[in-house]
C-alpha cells in the first residue's frame, strides 16, 4: 500500500520497483532518449486549467527546461518536483523558463501543484506523446502493474487508461532549440540531477552575450 501521510510506497511495491529499474537499465530503455545536441520538440500541450502551453512561446522568452514525472502518487516524483520549485528562482534569473510534464489528467495535476506549492506550469501529456517524441516513454512491465494495482496505484485511472509512464528526465535547450543538457535515468528511484541546469544556463547566457 501507499502511505499516504508519508507518501512512501510499500516494502512490496519498492522490491518490485527495484527488480524492475535493474531490468530497464539492462534492456537499455533510455537507449532512443534525445541527447544534447538534439532538437527539442516544439510541442504544444495543456496546463492543468487547460491552458495550451507551447515550446516555441517559451522560447520567445529564453531557454527551456523540460521536466518528465511520474505523477502525484510517486514519491519519487514529488521529490523530483520539489527539487525543481526550489530552484525556480535561480532559473527565472537566468531569463529561462521550467515546465512538468506528465501523464496524469489535469485534476491529479491540480492536486499536485495545490499540494506541493508548486510554481511552475504541469502540463498534461494524455496518452504520453509528447514523451515519445523526446524518446522517454515506457510501457509499465506487467509485474510492477499487478503490485501498483494491489498497493491501490491504478495508472489507468489517473491517466484515462494509459499503462505507460516517462522515464524521469530533463531536458535543456537553448532559445534556438538545441538540446545543451539532457539526463534520463530508468532508475526512477535516483534524484535528478536537477541542480545541474544552472551552470548549462549560465554557458548559455555566455553564449548568447559574445
Amino acid at each position: 500500500m501507499v502511505d499516504r501521510r508519508s507518501n512512501t510506497l510499500s516494502d512490496e511495491v519498492v522490491a518490485v520497483e527495484r527488480r524492475t529499474v535493474a531490468g530497464s537499465i539492462a534492456s537499455g530503455a533510455a537507449r532512443s532518449a534525445l541527447r544534447a545536441g538534439d532538437r527539442m520538440p516544439m510541442f504544444v500541450l495543456p496546463d492543468t486549467d487547460g491552458k495550451e502551453t507551447g515550446a516555441r512561446e517559451l522560447f520567445a522568452r529564453g531557454p527551456l527546461i523540460v521536466i518528465f514525472l511520474r505523477g502525484a502518487w510517486c514519491p519519487y516524483s514529488i521529490r523530483d518536483a520539489r527539487a525543481v520549485e526550489g530552484l525556480r528562482g535561480e532559473i527565472g534569473k537566468r531569463s529561462a523558463s521550467v515546465v512538468g510534464v506528465s501523464q496524469q489528467n489535469a485534476q491529479c495535476g491540480r492536486k499536485m501543484k495545490r499540494q506541493n506549492d508548486f510554481g511552475f506550469p504541469l502540463l498534461v501529456d494524455s496518452g504520453g506523446g509528447v514523451a515519445a517524441q523526446f524518446g522517454v516513454k515506457w510501457i509499465v512491465p506487467g509485474c510492477l502493474r499487478e503490485s501498483y494495482e494491489r498497493a491501490g496505484i491504478d495508472l489507468a485511472r489517473y491517466q484515462g487508461g494509459e499503462w505507460t509512464l516517462p522515464i524521469p528526465s530533463v531536458f535543456v535547450a537553448g532559445p534556438d532549440g538545441t538540446i545543451t543538457f539532457a539526463e534520463v535515468d530508468p532508475d526512477f528511484t535516483r534524484p535528478l540531477d536537477v541542480v545541474g541546469v544552472l551552470p548549462v544556463l549560465d554557458r548559455l547566457k555566455v553564449s548568447a552575450a559574445g
